[in-house]
């Protein structure tokens, strides 16, 4: 999978030490579990993708 983000967002997770992509990854979620993910559909319950 390739996800494309910003320089400096990355660079700001990456100074926040080990754990950085998954902090990215919480971050997102937490987002669309919000409501704020756009158009994104929301998360399966069990964290599953759909196909």
């Amino acid at each position: 999978m390739t996800l494309r983000l910003d320089a400096d967002l990355v660079a700001r997770f990456r100074a926040s030490g080990p754990g950085w992509q998954t902090r990215i990854n919480a971050v997102l979620r937490e987002a669309l579990v919000q409501g704020i993910g756009g158009n994104c559909p929301p998360p399966h319950p069990r964290g599953i993708a759909p196909r």
